[in-house]
């Protein structure tokens, strides 16, 4: 992509956490809770790593998996957003997920250790986490995950911690 494109895409929001939560259309209802559906039923879930750290996504959640080709940097962003990488004619919004998942950790010797392979992208957002590995798949029982209670301001991504494996 030439730089003059790079300046036309959407503004993203200031967080993707709240892009891909919204309800996808008029008719429907605003989900009072959005996690109630995954805290009363076994759901699937995809394990994957990023820095040292297990996430885990609903696979319900997911739109899918990219293995990683060439991230246009747009210029003025937080440091949490890489840029845009063109798939398929869509351009995917990417999320530097070491640096939005704890940016607190992030020191220039752990930055050069990190090497994103894949981009997973959410519901039917142009939005995409990088991902170092991916693990596995596997069905969460609800009650094998201590739920997060309340908003918490400061990791709007997480929704509770996965008890055996200890991952969020």
């Amino acid at each position: 992509g030439r730089a003059s494109s790079a300046t036309a895409q959407p503004e993203p929001s200031a967080d993707p956490a709240k892009e891909v939560g919204r309800a996808s259309s008029a008719t429907e209802q605003p989900l009072a809770d959005p996690m109630q559906e995954y805290q009363s039923d076994d759901f699937q879930a995809l394990f994957f790593r990023v820095a040292g750290l297990t996430l885990a996504v609903p696979l319900k959640s997911l739109g899918g998996i990219h293995t990683l080709s060439k991230i246009s940097p747009i210029i003025g962003k937080p440091s949490w957003f890489k840029g845009i990488m063109t798939e398929r004619e869509e351009k995917l919004q990417v999320v530097d997920t070491a640096r939005w998942v704890m940016p607190e950790k992030i020191t220039p010797e752990l930055e050069e250790k990190i090497e994103y392979q894949y981009l997973i992208t959410l519901n039917d957002s142009p939005w995409g986490l990088l991902c170092e590995e991916l693990v596995d798949s596997e069905p969460l029982h609800p009650d094998s995950i201590q739920w997060r209670s309340g908003v918490n301001e400061k990791r709007p991504w997480l929704a509770g911690v996965v008890r055996d494996r200890m991952c969020a």
